[in-house]
C-alpha cells in the first residue's frame, strides 16, 4: 500500500528531529526485480568519497513510486 501525504509528512519531520541527514545516492533509475539469474535485477551504488570516513549509523530508502522493495543490504566495517 501506499504512504498518504501525512504519513509522509510524520516519518519526515521524525527523521528531521534525530539529526543532519546526508544523501549517499541520487534519486536514480532502476531496472526491474525479474532476470536474477543474469545479474538485472542487482544494483550497486558507491558511497561518495566525501563520506566514505563519515560513521553512518542509519540508512534511509525512499522509493518512488510506491511498488515494493524485496531487500535492501549495506556492507561496511561495524565500528
Amino acid at each position: 500500500s501506499c504512504s498518504t501525504e501525512e504519513q509522509i509528512s510524520a516519518a519526515e519531520e521524525a527523521c528531521r528531529a534525530v539529526g543532519a541527514w546526508v544523501e549517499l545516492v541520487p534519486l536514480s533509475r532502476l531496472r526491474p526485480g525479474y532476470g536474477a539469474e543474469t545479474g538485472e535485477c542487482v544494483h550497486r551504488f558507491a558511497v561518495p568519497e566525501k563520506y566514505r570516513g563519515r560513521r553512518i549509523t542509519h540508512l534511509r530508502l525512499n522509493q518512488h513510486p510506491d511498488g515494493g522493495i524485496a531487500r535492501m543490504r549495506a556492507w561496511g566495517i561495524a565500528s
